[in-house]
């Protein structure tokens, strides 16, 4: 879940991108950065785990859908950077 609030925040400019590196890898570890936050929201670990939220559930002020949006922003920029789109 915090990979797609710092996406979520990025996206809508109440977090700047090294201010979301720091975030990350205090979160997650040395190794976290906003690309391999967009690398693990479009993966099938990430997906999984954020349909598997309760529909009526939220967390941090966000519903399941707007996490859900994160993993969708992370798609297009994956398909972007591949030049497929």
């Amino acid at each position: 879940m915090a990979a797609a609030h710092v996406l979520l925040e990025m996206a809508d400019g109440t977090l700047l991108q090294g201010e979301a590196g720091t975030r990350l890898r205090t979160e997650f570890g040395l190794h976290w950065s906003a690309l391999t936050c967009v690398q693990y929201l479009s993966g099938k670990d990430a997906v999984a785990a954020l349909t598997a939220l309760p529909s009526d559930g939220s967390e941090q002020g966000r519903t399941k859908s707007d996490l859900l949006q994160a993993v969708v922003m992370a798609l297009a920029v994956v398909r972007e950077a591949r030049g497929s789109g």
